[in-house]
């Protein structure tokens, strides 16, 4: 089963207390990956925030079931997407937050696929009439969809260009076997006539 990780955790701490979960991971076909993440119950506000795009090495459709569920097991989201999806939601209940992608035989295409995600929970406090206040802390969410924004591009170029060179090597493979293969038709027509020629000039 393709397993890879590659985890970055960073500390965002502006106005807000944020935590934010970082990691790519490798589905197989009907293949599941769940993770969970806790929230603090002396925290007055927390939402949230889900970011991921999927990518796979070939063409077709980069589907993915993604579905969350509350710590009462109750399942508030439940859909399938294409190429990248965005999930905000407030947190109403304290506890442990459980999130799943699902690469299962329900799915439009049936191959191994990437998945870039950014998980974040963020921890603020209402915020007072100070205008510099709110404007620091919208800045630092804008900074942090940037990067999410950043990240996604990127691998979306070299997916991209993975699948233009594969692309051009199989146009060089059919070209290379269309010559191939007329070269082999002019080799047999000119051994045909000459044969043809030759036994018209024994009769």
């Amino acid at each position: 089963m393709l397993r890879k990780s590659i985890l970055t955790i960073e500390i965002w701490l502006v106005i807000t207390n944020c935590y934010v979960f970082s990691t790519i991971i490798e589905l197989d076909v009907n293949d599941r990956q769940c993770f969970h993440c806790n929230t603090k119950e002396e925290s007055l506000y927390q939402k949230l925030s889900i970011n991921y795009g999927v990518f796979h090495e070939k063409h077709g459709f980069n589907d993915i079931r993604f579905y969350l569920s509350n710590p009462n097991n109750e399942i508030i989201v439940d859909v399938i997407q294409y190429n990248h999806h965005q999930l905000v939601i407030p947190i109403t209940i304290v506890g442990e937050y459980r999130y799943c992608f699902d690469n299962s035989a329900m799915n439009v295409s049936q191959m191994p696929k990437r998945i870039l995600f950014k998980v974040a929970i963020s921890e603020h406090r209402i915020f007072s009439n100070e205008t510099l206040e709110r404007s620091v802390f919208l800045l630092n969410e804008q900074i942090k969809m940037i990067d999410y924004e950043v990240d996604v591009f990127n691998h979306f170029y070299r997916w991209h260009y993975e699948l233009n060179e594969n692309t051009n090597r199989l146009l060089i493979f059919w070209s290379l076997f269309e010559s191939l293969v007329s070269f082999s038709l002019t080799i047999g027509q000119i051994w045909y006539l000459k044969k043809f020629f030759e036994v018209r000039k024994i009769i």
